[in-house]
């Protein structure tokens, strides 16, 4: 993966899922190495759990998951949100898909302190 396909991966993981900036370089650094790791743990508003999962062998997109204990509605929000734009990210690299991307609709969650609201 290019450093630049890094960066731009990282801008999702920032706006969508919590990714905190400064970790953008260590990101990049693990994903532009020839055999990058399948997965990287970048926490966010996923908790300690969140983690970026390579693509496997070219044939799922790019995602991101979390523990399924810590899982709750404002976290399947952030992930669907997320793994719809790397799955857009994904698109655009690919430009026999391009023409008909598939478009999901996903609830947004505010986490607020003591609660979710919608």
């Amino acid at each position: 993966m290019t450093p630049e396909k890094a960066a731009e991966i990282f801008d999702i993981l920032i706006r969508e899922a919590g990714a905190k900036s400064g970790d953008r370089s260590t990101f990049i650094l693990h994903l532009s190495k020839a055999s990058p790791p399948t997965e990287y743990r970048f926490q966010g508003s996923l908790g300690f759990g969140g983690k970026f999962r390579l693509r496997a062998g070219g044939s799922e997109p790019h995602r991101v998951d979390c523990y399924p204990e810590d899982m709750n509605p404002a976290r399947r929000s952030i992930i669907d949100l997320t793994n719809h734009a790397l799955s857009e990210l994904d698109t655009a690299d690919r430009p026999e898909y391009g023409e008909d991307p598939e478009v999901i609709e996903v609830k947004r969650y505010r986490v607020l302190k003591g609660g979710i609201a919608e």
